[in-house]
């Protein structure tokens, strides 16, 4: 594996995402400019061993300054969701990063591979999509060799749409995901309204509906809360707002808020056993 050190990337003008990431996250947060940041791990492989991830892949056409500013913004990124999420580990030596190498065309900014378990942030438009992706890891991976069932590989259910609460589990990780579910699409009997604006906006577009979107959606979103209300905007991990019909409402969202702490609460728990 090719070594990207961190101080090795030499003077050159800012631009695009990497411009907006290092103004409002990189130099705030660290008070001081590159090239030469002292960062305390300064090369992939440091960074994979604290972390706990398997690999840093790149695409043949992204170049040494952008493998620089992702790799940079990468680390930074790391700390506040393990802070966040209060993890032992974040990438429980199965998890793998690719940017700008397993993206097509036309598709998707980011997108995670249950096969390879390697999350795939493309070179233009990647960034901000990382809590989303890592929400789909973090559903595979606790679904797919913690808590396992014959009946999903993930704890979501994956491309299913509709979960069944098993109350004969209460506390279990499957139980925790699909009673959280449950209350992101229905309230009181009926459809939250969340739920019913997702309808509304996006019918006969079954990816939307997908209970693996559902989950990763939401905990985008809960990466953004935790972030915002430690005063810290990461555009590396998330978005800057949430106003898109496909996400909750900030009603629906505190709503359910209680129910995802203590999933998360529960997957901390059980990495670190």
């Amino acid at each position: 594996m090719q070594v990207v050190k961190i101080q090795d990337a030499g003077k050159r003008p800012l631009h695009g995402n990497q411009e907006s990431y290092w103004k409002s996250n990189i130099i705030p947060k660290f008070q001081k400019y590159r090239p030469g940041f002292n960062f305390k791990y300064q090369d992939q492989e440091s960074i994979l061993k604290r972390y706990g991830f398997v690999a840093f892949e790149y695409g043949h056409w992204t170049t040494q300054n952008e493998r620089y500013d992702f790799l940079a913004s990468a680390l930074a990124s790391f700390s506040d969701i393990k802070r966040v999420l209060n993890f032992k580990t974040l990438g429980f030596e199965k998890i793998g990063i690719a940017y700008g190498a397993r993206g097509q065309g036309g598709a998707a900014a980011a997108h995670f591979e249950p096969g390879s378990f390697m999350i795939n942030l493309t070179r233009r438009y990647g960034f901000g999509s990382f809590a989303h992706e890592f929400g789909h890891a973090l559903d595979y991976y606790f679904g797919g060799f913690i808590d396992q069932s014959k009946d999903s590989f993930s704890l979501s259910g994956g491309s299913s749409f509709v979960g069944k609460v098993n109350y004969e589990k209460p506390g279990t990780l499957r139980f925790l995901m699909i009673d959280l579910l449950q209350s992101i699409r229905y309230i009181d009997g009926g459809p939250s309204e969340s739920y019913l604006m997702l309808s509304k906006q996006k019918a006969g577009t079954e990816y939307w509906f997908r209970s693996t979107e559902i989950f990763a959606r939401a905990f985008e979103q809960y990466v953004h809360y935790k972030l915002r209300s430690r005063k810290i905007t990461n555009t590396f991990l998330t978005k800057n707002k949430y106003e898109d019909s496909v996400y909750l409402t900030d009603k629906d969202f505190k709503r359910i808020l209680p129910k995802m702490e203590k999933l998360i609460q529960a997957l901390a728990k059980k990495q670190k056993q």
